[in-house]
């Protein structure tokens, strides 16, 4: 729920107590239930190509494997890790060899060896050059990333569902920053001190973020704003920020909004209402099976759906204003952007994100959720603390998350 704050400063103490229990209690990194189920998923994908192994050398797959940054810098699906790894599936052991420039190696080579002692069936070993066998998989073979993607999109349960916990606490954490960011900007807060506050209080939790886009005043029909001079709070104004925060190999999308010194109109309440409805209805139609083109068609009739409801003048031309979202991984960001003639076909346990946006209002709605097996509808990652405004919703199987 939007709220609607005075120009004055504000301060919970229940909200800050929230943020320093949830920094003390980080979820690991990387444990060892959750690595063997990630090398297990692994063997399974580079097996169907009858392949021994894999060289994963995109960051994000560095990070999904071992718990570690390795990149000093943001990160996308693309980019590449400053180390990889060689990981080979042997009858009886799995061997990865770490592979970097010698000075990488020197701060590389203590931290993964202290990660990976919790499995000690892993073989390690260290090389300033790859030495690739033939049955490799390499990333200039054609199917290279679908591959590397089959096995480290999934968030799948395992018996102490750390990546799930990871994600969960990101979210919480990045909500609860949001909200104590946005209550303590003021009319005159310029989008660089947001911007900056949001960074400091998630660095304090060992979080760092690939986006962070800010909205005030003169912005407000900027779908992505970028923080530059000349833009602050004004009274009767809204402030929006967007980010996509991280925690080694989980990510969290999330977008919240807030209006100084004046009320929310009633129209903007049945705005804010009506896209809620049209994004859960979205969102719900991320089922294990279905395809990328039949999601983007979908869109339309859930808007117009919600128009008809909520009584919002032409609300379905939102459907297409801003993208649809997709699927994302630890590789670095959404996987691809819903389109028309897409051909993929969405994952089991995938995680997902969208962020439609009222082209009228400029409200935007961002949930994030994971897909189940079968048809199963998605679980919307709605994390309920004390101490955060959330308010009730219901998807159109009757299901109420708290969003």
């Amino acid at each position: 729920m939007i709220p609607s704050l005075d120009d004055g400063p504000y301060r919970d103490n229940t909200e800050e107590s929230l943020y320093e229990e949830l920094v003390a209690h980080r979820p690991p990194p990387l444990t060892p239930h959750e690595l063997r189920s990630k090398l297990s998923r692994l063997k399974a994908a580079v097996r169907l190509l009858n392949c021994n192994g894999v060289h994963l050398v995109q960051e994000g797959a560095m990070r999904w494997l071992t718990g570690l940054r390795h990149s000093v810098i943001d990160i996308d699906p693309a980019a590449e890790s400053p180390v990889s790894a060689v990981v080979r599936f042997d009858n009886t052991c799995v061997r990865i060899q770490i592979v970097g420039k010698a000075f990488e190696l020197t701060r590389a080579v203590p931290e993964i060896k202290t990660r990976f002692s919790m499995c000690p069936e892993i073989e390690l070993s260290y090389a300033t050059e790859v030495e690739l066998p033939a049955s490799v998989l390499i990333p200039r073979m054609p199917e290279y990333r679908s591959t590397v993607l089959s096995a480290v999109a999934p968030v799948a349960p395992t018996e102490d569902d750390n990546q799930i916990r990871k994600t969960e606490w990101l979210a919480k954490l990045s909500r609860l920053v949001l909200s104590y960011v946005l209550r303590h900007a003021s009319v005159g807060t310029t989008g660089w001190v947001i911007r900056g506050e949001v960074l400091k209080r998630l660095s304090e939790a060992c979080v760092e973020c690939n986006e962070v886009l800010v909205g005030v005043s003169g912005q407000e029909n900027f779908l992505h704003p970028v923080v530059n001079d000349g833009y602050r709070i004004e009274a009767g104004s809204f402030a929006k920020v967007a980010i996509g925060a991280r925690y080694y190999d989980a990510l969290y999308y999330i977008t919240a909004t807030a209006k100084y010194g004046t009320p929310l109109t009633k129209y903007e309440k049945r705005s804010e209402s009506a896209m809620m409805a049209a994004a859960l209805g979205y969102a719900s139609r991320f089922r294990t099976g279905t395809r990328e083109s039949d999601l983007y068609a979908a869109v339309h009739k859930v808007f117009q759906d919600v128009e008809d409801g909520f009584q919002v003048a032409a609300f379905a031309d939102s459907a297409y204003y801003h993208h649809l979202g997709g699927p994302l991984s630890a590789l670095g960001n959404r996987d691809y952007l819903i389109s028309k003639d897409g051909r993929n076909t969405i994952g089991a346990y995938h995680m997902f994100s969208i962020n439609p946006v009222h082209r009228e209002t400029g409200i935007k709605i961002e949930l994030q959720g994971i897909t189940g097996t079968d048809s199963e509808e998605p679980r919307i990652i709605d994390e309920v603390s004390e101490g955060i405004p959330f308010e009730n919703f219901s998807t159109e199987s009757g299901k109420t998350v708290r969003v």
